[in-house]
C-alpha cells in the first residue's frame, strides 16, 4: 500500500513530478524517469495506471532523447485528454 500511495502521490501531490497528469476523473498513478545516455539528451519516460482504486488501464510513454521525464508526462497528458474528448476513455 505504501508503494501504491507513493505512485499516486507522483501525480496527485502538487509537488509530484507528474502533477500535470492529475486529470479529473482518471486518478492516475505512476512513475517518471530520466535515463542518462552516453551521448545526446537523456531519454524521458512515464509509466502509469488508472483508475487508482481499481486499475484497468496501463500505459507507458518513452521519448528517446526526450530530455526530462516531465516531457513524457506532457505527451501522456495530451494523449489522454484527446482520448477523453473522443470518448475512448
Amino acid at each position: 500500500e505504501q508503494v501504491r500511495g507513493g505512485l499516486r502521490a507522483v501525480v496527485a501531490d502538487p509537488a509530484g513530478t507528474a502533477q500535470v497528469l492529475n486529470i479529473e476523473n482518471l486518478q492516475i498513478a505512476g512513475k517518471t524517469g530520466t535515463v542518462e545516455v552516453a551521448q545526446g539528451r537523456p531519454h524521458a519516460w512515464f509509466v502509469g495506471f488508472f483508475p487508482f482504486a481499481k486499475p484497468h488501464l496501463v500505459f507507458c510513454v518513452f521519448l528517446e532523447n526526450g530530455g526530462s521525464g516531465y516531457n513524457a508526462c506532457l505527451l501522456a497528458r495530451d494523449i489522454l485528454k484527446k482520448m477523453l474528448e473522443e470518448k475512448i476513455l
